[in-house]
């Protein structure tokens, strides 16, 4: 019986050391989930997607067949100004002033 669960206990942890995308999936900067939708990082449901294929970059995973997650902003541009205001929020313009 004890020789069983070695055995057991044995198999579990070499397949896991073992697995070619363990290390990947530890440093994956993009999940591609089961809906083929492309998480970065900085997506607030990064941490959530517990099933996903690991890519090094947002590119790789929409070469793959993926798409951008909802809300998500593409590679290269930043969600925010220097200000720290949403760079997506549209704009106020100034209004003219009447001329009396």
């Amino acid at each position: 019986m004890k020789l069983l669960l070695f055995l057991i206990v044995w198999v579990f942890l070499l397949g896991s050391v073992l697995s070619p995308r363990t290390a990947l999936a530890q440093s994956a900067v993009v999940k591609k989930s089961n809906e083929n939708r492309c998480y970065q990082e900085s997506h607030p449901r990064f941490k959530e997607i517990k099933v996903f294929t690991p890519f090094k970059s947002l590119q790789a995973c929409l070469d793959d067949g993926g798409r951008l997650a909802p809300g998500a902003a593409p590679e290269g541009q930043a969600g925010t100004d220097q200000k720290g205001s949403s760079s997506a929020a549209p704009r106020e313009t100034p209004r003219p002033t009447p001329v009396l």
